[in-house]
């Protein structure tokens, strides 16, 4: 379960970059937030933890359980 407000974020810009890149690396995220690689290491490790994330060197993806947490959040927050 996502507990802190930041989670969402860092999943969001996943899902958003799933859809313009094959591929994800830590520095688009922290393009993408403009926060740090360092921060985006750390936070990629406790989504992994949580099984929202699957994540290789070269390769950040949601998980069906990442992606699902997405769509409750865009279906509870949408206009």
């Amino acid at each position: 379960m996502v507990r802190q407000t930041h989670d969402i974020f860092y999943l969001l810009a996943i899902d958003t970059l799933e859809k313009d890149h094959l591929s994800i690396r830590n520095t688009d995220i922290a393009q993408k937030l403009a926060v740090s690689p360092s921060s985006v290491t750390k936070m990629l490790v406790k989504l992994e933890k949580q099984a929202l994330i699957s994540h290789s060197k070269n390769q950040i993806q949601l998980t069906e359980r990442g992606k699902q947490i997405v769509d409750e959040f865009k279906w509870t927050y949408a206009d």
